[in-house]
């Protein structure tokens, strides 16, 4: 879990250090100069100078304070539920730990949860599909990397189920494990969750859930620009009718590891980016597009499909999809990773 917390008070920092002892090096913690103790650090800056470099980087946040200081300093920074981070607040004490903000989506609700495990407290959860306990879609989306291409439609299928009426699935992709309660595998009605690449609207509210599950392996010239880049990729995309919401993994070798373009894209697509030395992307099983030249200057005889590959594995091997396509100092490939729809 990576967060970063804030206290308001003596009690709330010593609760925030042993937080931050529990959950180590992803989490960092913060309070007034007065109260901070342990790991805990100075808040150096004014509460909403703090809160907004966080929430515009996507960082969960949690407060633990009055509820109302959690709400006034995010206010001013809230878009929509499919943007903002996680927020939670948790009152000083630790009995009671809320998820605020990106319950679903953001995490918010299993963060909360988590958190209440470590404080001995109870995570009080209002999203309407966890009180009423009923199957819920965007957190089935978010926990399987899946992207929502259509935000408005989850309160027509979270309304459907939680009614009894029954929601339909249709899906590209296989399935484990029986479906949950509500759903069946039917395009016969009123509302349903397409899980597939490109949506064939098959319901009145359709819920187009995305599998993040293609890696695009890239070679780049050193200084291209993040723009040009991101260019090409969605070049290649375009040609074989896949989606940019499809890409999970962007992968290279370790000679791209700071290459700015290259991290500024992965920033902006939300993809981690994995890369390999030279040995471990001959290490690749299957046939690649040689270049003399990539050999010559890399040690490796071709860059995006071998490492496209070495970060698509899974019970089954990865679908080369794409072979190498260059242009403008960038080479793409795509590989889909082995993904199942599991409930």
């Amino acid at each position: 879990m990576s967060l970063e917390m804030i206290a308001f008070t003596a009690r709330g920092a010593q609760l925030a250090a042993r937080l931050r002892e529990a959950l180590g090096t992803d989490c960092r913690a913060y309070a007034v100069e007065r109260y901070r103790c342990g790991p805990v650090e100075p808040l150096k800056e004014p509460l909403a100078e703090w809160t907004e470099q966080r929430f515009r980087k996507g960082t969960t946040l949690v407060f633990i304070g009055a509820a109302g200081i959690a709400v006034r300093a995010v206010a001013p920074f809230v878009q929509s539920k499919d943007t903002d981070p996680a927020v939670i607040c948790i009152d000083e004490s630790g009995k009671h730990i809320i998820p605020l903000l990106s319950g679903h989506l953001g995490g918010a609700n299993k963060s909360a949860q988590e958190l209440a495990r470590l404080c001995g407290g109870e995570a009080v959860l209002t999203t309407a599909t966890d009180v009423g306990g009923v199957f819920s879609p965007d957190a089935w989306a978010a926990e399987h990397g899946c992207a929502v291409a259509d935000i408005g439609e989850i309160k027509h299928i979270s309304a459907a189920l939680l009614d009894g009426e029954v929601v339909g699935l249709a899906t590209d992709f296989p399935m484990a494990n029986r479906l949950p309660e509500g759903l069946v595998e039917t395009d016969g009605t009123r509302c349903g969750i397409e899980i597939a690449f490109r949506s064939r609207r098959p319901y009145q509210h359709t819920l187009h859930l995305i599998p993040r599950c293609i890696v695009a392996g890239i070679g780049c010239r050193k200084g291209v620009s993040a723009e040009v880049i991101r260019r090409r990729l969605e070049a290649v995309l375009r040609e074989h009718n896949l989606p940019l919401a499809a890409v999970g993994t962007v992968a290279s070798i370790n000679l791209k590891a700071e290459e700015p373009g290259l991290l500024t894209l992965c920033a902006e697509l939300d993809a981690p980016l994995v890369t390999y030395t030279a040995a471990q992307l001959m290490t690749a099983e299957g046939e690649f597009t040689p270049s003399e030249r990539v050999q010559r200057l890399a040690g490796v005889d071709n860059v995006c499909e071998r490492a496209a590959m070495l970060a698509a594995p899974g019970l089954k091997p990865g679908v080369l999809l794409v072979r190498k396509s260059a242009g403008e100092g960038v080479t793409v490939a795509l590989v889909r990773r082995y993904w199942v729809a599991e409930f």
